[in-house]
């Protein structure tokens, strides 16, 4: 496929063989706008304001969502329903136009070939002849005169490497048209009128070729008070003379200025054996930052590619002249032999009382070089001041690569991150010679492992294929690293563990013992629980604060920047090195392991007694389990304690099975041990995590086991849980929403167990045909979500007010609240949240007779649960297919569904979905009556015996 932005704003498929117009003149505008930042996010808010300028309707963000979508189904007609498709990406904060996912755009093509090396000229030909004036009518929108000012920029030097070609093979008669087009676009561009005079002189236009110098001089004089450079004049005394020597001598290369012979190859900087893999949008970033400094320094940690990507932009522009240098290889590692490297490879010799460094700068001033300096961290102090020199002239380029920025005012910093997930697979893959044999699973978990770090990863899929996935990912789960072959590469890319301890080395040895502690961590942490659980001596607040500050400009530790607060989490491979590394003295891991347990043990039991804590569970959640585990394996009796008070937080996190598991455990390690009064406490909060876990059976078993003198004793937050729950359960709706509605006085924080109970008295409420109060109680939660961040209950309340409207005939304002739910839903790429929404979405589909998307919704929706297991989902979405396909004279494939859903409500003890309830019913009276007794109980006995997995197969094949 090829996107043309060069005139008509058009559309094109290898099938067709000509171009189809894109529709709507908002279509168009949104391609063009996304064609011009093509691999770069553009906000919805700035596509709207560039759409609907000043004034847009309140409507502006769902037409812009419709306007996207129109454009992905002309890129991709036969696209999956409701994917984004390869072309258009959909990113958190916008859109972006991917780069090169199968499809051309001809303004991309044109820049590239305009700086690109050893571009041949049929395909210069072929840019020339697919020329029109950037985005046709389009062109002067405000936000496109910057894109139409760079094509037409590359367009005139496509036009200048096209005739350098051919006046170098002593043509240029047949350019002279194209010439004239050029020069008459860029009058005051010297190297377009020197092309023309050569070409109209071998036409045979004397005349021409003169009148031709002649009017530029004139045209310079006139309009910009300047003389015409050394070279147009030394070619008009040429064509004058009929000195044809002399024409060809400039034709064949002085008219490129003189400009020195492209270099060898860096010296001392390697370049990756590897292609470059998911990194478009990062050499996007760095042209724009090359484009507005003079020096850009590429931050990252140790073998996450900033070297391969400084060549790689090198050899994208297309430079003459590269000096690059490797300051870890350099024997001494201060500025004048930084100085003298540069000047070796500049090929810049030392003269008596001449400055060596000023020889340098003139150097790179007068060929427009690029400078590379790689490894700055090790003399970042030398390197600074070299950069700050060669900036200060703001000729030539300067990319360092460093793990820290540089303290020099004209260098800017970019970031270097690791791949994200799928460009890492990628990355692994493209190097095996049969992807396909190694275990996908396997691969994915070795992946994971490995950060997004380029060279783990190249040294990862060097090693699957001598030793396979599976030797490879033992050698790593056992070892902490892999080893790279012995291939003459530097010390520090020998292995994943030396690459992270270069990193490390060069860390402080206060912000050594801070990344020590902190590789404890498992999950992410925040800077308040880093604060409350690691300042202690040597380490105080301050020195958290700022050694996290210094991990993160390392890319030691990756930041996220969430809604309400940023998250920290140390890379994997970083976290082997160091907890890894027997030589690091002082405290041991085994000691800031019960650190961590107590600290998450102690903001559970503050949350369950809603006492005063420095931090809230929510803020450990990701630790939890680790807590457990730790505290297990030193046989300490708090495990108890720690199941007990975190119990709560599971079910907010939708872990319920998980948490299940942990408890019992500790319920069954410290049964002969524990006081009767705690034992009773653990297995009362048990029953609830097992009631949400959807097991309401062992629910019951856990209620008995605690008894009435249990209950009794249970603190009230704790006890009016569990009561609500077993009256939900047992259908006492009524008598679930005053336990539920009391249970909210208990908790005076917007904390997670609060969210939980809010939303579970919004179901009661429902469940009791309550409808209006439901509606309130699920808008009370949002509120309360809303102000805390918590992005999941927000969903949450989302799609369950939908269905009580959809159940209420408000079907308008059901369809609004489902799609932002399922927007909600996907932001937060949570497998539960998602198949919930799906449900949701179902439900009110359903509801509008719009049965193909309902049945559609429900399939997705089974297809999502398969894992992880949400209970919800799976009492919903069979009935709906079974009333669909009821509604479609297919009896049959209604008794499939009916018999897995009426098995699993009999082997869990759950009580049908409120949205689905009566449905159920009827769908099942109708279907036995249809199909008799004896073949309704054949089908529904063999619909019974799939499992999930097997049962979405029959109903969506």
């Amino acid at each position: 496929m090829r996107i043309q932005v060069l005139g008509d704003v058009a559309v094109s498929h290898d099938t067709v063989s000509h171009a189809r117009p894109v529709g709507g003149g908002r279509h168009r505008l949104i391609l063009a706008l996304l064609a011009a930042r093509a691999g770069r996010t553009i906000a919805e808010d700035a596509l709207i304001e560039a759409i609907w300028p000043n004034d847009p309707p309140k409507s502006a963000r769902t037409a812009l969502q419709t306007y996207v979508s129109e454009l992905r189904d002309l890129f991709e007609p036969d696209r999956p329903r409701r994917s984004t498709g390869s072309v258009i990406a959909t990113e958190s904060t916008g859109y972006r136009l991917r780069v090169g996912a199968g499809w051309r755009l001809d303004s991309l093509d044109l820049e590239q070939a305009a700086s690109a090396a050893d571009v041949g000229a049929a395909t210069l030909d072929r840019l020339l002849d697919g020329w029109g004036e950037p985005f046709a009518e389009l062109g002067d929108h405000p936000d496109l005169v910057a894109a139409s000012v760079r094509v037409r920029e590359a367009h005139a030097r496509v036009v200048e490497r096209r005739a350098d070609i051919e006046l170098a093979q002593g043509g240029g008669a047949r350019l002279v048209d194209l010439l004239r087009d050029a020069v008459s676009t860029h009058p005051y561009r010297e190297r377009l009128v020197e092309q023309l005079v050569i070409a109209l002189y071998r036409s045979g236009d004397q005349r021409g070729a003169l009148s031709a110098c002649r009017e530029y001089t004139t045209r310079m004089r006139a309009d910009l008070g300047l003389e015409p450079g050394p070279s147009i004049t030394a070619l008009e005394h040429a064509v004058l003379e009929h000195a044809e020597d002399e024409i060809d001598v400039l034709a064949g290369g002085a008219l490129a200025g003189g400009a020195a012979a492209p270099s060898s190859a860096p010296a001392r900087v390697r370049r990756s054996r590897v292609d470059l893999v998911g990194r478009a949008d990062d050499l996007a970033r760095l042209r724009d930052a090359v484009e507005s400094s003079p020096a850009v320094t590429i931050v990252g940690p140790s073998g996450v590619g900033k070297t391969a990507l400084a060549l790689a932009f090198v050899d994208q522009v297309g430079v003459d002249t590269v000096a690059a240098v490797d300051v870890a290889e350099l024997a001494v590692a201060d500025e004048p032999s930084i100085w003298r490297a540069l000047a070796d490879e500049l090929g810049v010799g030392e003269q008596p009382h001449v400055d060596l460094a000023a020889s340098v700068v003139d150097n790179v001033r007068r060929t427009d070089a690029t400078v590379v300096i790689d490894t700055a961290e090790v003399a970042i102090g030398a390197v600074g001041a070299v950069v700050g020199r060669l900036a200060a002239d703001r000729r030539g380029t300067c990319l360092v690569t460093s793990q820290v920025g540089l303290d020099v005012a004209e260098a800017s910093v970019m970031r270097l991150g690791p791949l994200q997930a799928a460009d890492a697979s990628a990355m692994v893959t493209s190097q095996l010679e049969q992807p396909g044999r190694h275990d996908p699973e396997q691969l994915e978990r070795l992946v994971d492992r490995l950060d997004g770090i380029p060279l783990a990863l190249e040294i990862a899929a060097a090693r699957v294929g001598d030793l396979g996935v599976t030797d490879t990912l033992a050698s790593l789960e056992r070892r902490g690293e892999l080893l790279a072959p012995d291939d003459g590469r530097p010390l520090r890319h020998r292995s994943t563990a030396a690459a992270a301890a270069w990193s490390i080395a060069q860390l402080d040895s206060t912000t050594r013992v801070l990344l020590r502690r902190l590789a404890t961590h498992r999950g992410a942490f925040d800077l308040a629980t880093a604060c409350h659980i690691w300042s202690s001596a040597p380490l105080d607040d301050t020195a958290v604060e700022q050694g996290l500050a210094d991990l993160v400009s390392r890319s030691l530790v990756v930041r996220v920047d969430l809604d309400d607060r940023s998250e920290y989490r140390v890379l994997d491979t970083v976290r082997s090195a160091i907890l890894g590394d027997a030589s690091d003295p002082g405290e041991s891991v085994a000691e800031h392991e019960m650190w961590l347990a107590e600290a998450v043990l102690e903001t559970a039991q503050a949350e369950m007694f809603n006492s005063p804590s420095v931090l809230r569970v929510g803020q450990v959640a990701g630790e939890l389990a680790r807590a457990h585990d730790i505290l297990h394996a030193a046989g300490d009796g708090r495990e108890l304690v720690l199941a007990g008070c975190a119990a709560l937080w599971w079910p907010t996190q939708g872990r319920n099975v998980e948490g299940l598991e942990l408890i019992e455990r500790a319920l069954r390690t410290h049964k002969a041990t524990a006081p009767p009064v705690l034992y009773r406490l653990v297995a009362g909060v048990a029953s609830f995590v097992s009631y949400a876990a959807g097991d309401v059976r062992k629910t019951s078993a856990l209620l008995d086991e605690m008894g009435s003198e249990g209950m009794a004793e249970l603190v009230p937050n704790v006890r009016l849980n569990i009561e609500g729950s077993a009256a939900f359960n047992s259908g006492r709706y009524d008598d679930a929403v005053a336990a539920y509605r009391e249970l909210i006085t208990h908790h005076p924080e917007p904390t997670g167990p609060k969210l939980l109970v809010m939303w579970l008295f919004g179901n009661a409420l429902w469940y009791a045909g309550q409808f209006d109060e439901s509606i309130e109680a699920y808008r009370d939660l949002r509120r309360t979500a809303e102000s805390v961040g918590s992005s999941n209950s927000v969903a949450l309340s989302l799609r369950f007010e939908a269905m009580v409207h959809a159940e209420t005939g408000e079907l308008d304002r059901a369809w609004r609240l489902v799609e932002r739910g399922l927007a909600a839903a996907t932001r937060l790429g949570d497998p539960s949240s998602v198949c919930q929404a799906e449900v949701a979405a179902a439900v009110v589909a359903h509801r509008s007779d719009a049965l193909d998307l309902a049945e559609q919704y429900a399939l997705d929706a089974i297809r999502s649960t398969l894992r992880p297991f949400d209970l919800f989902t799976q009492r919903a979405a069979p009935t709906i297919v079974a009333a669909i396909a009821l509604e479609r004279d297919d009896p049959k494939r209604a008794a499939l569904a009916l018999g897995w859903y009426l098995d699993y409500l009999d082997r869990t003890g759950q009580l049908p979905v409120v949205a689905t309830r009566e449905m159920a019913a009827r769908v099942e009276a109708e279907t036995r009556e249809r199909l008799g007794p004896a073949e309704y109980g054949r089908l529904a006995g063999r619909g019974a015996a799939l499992s999930l997995a097997e049962l979405y197969d029959e109903l969506a094949g």
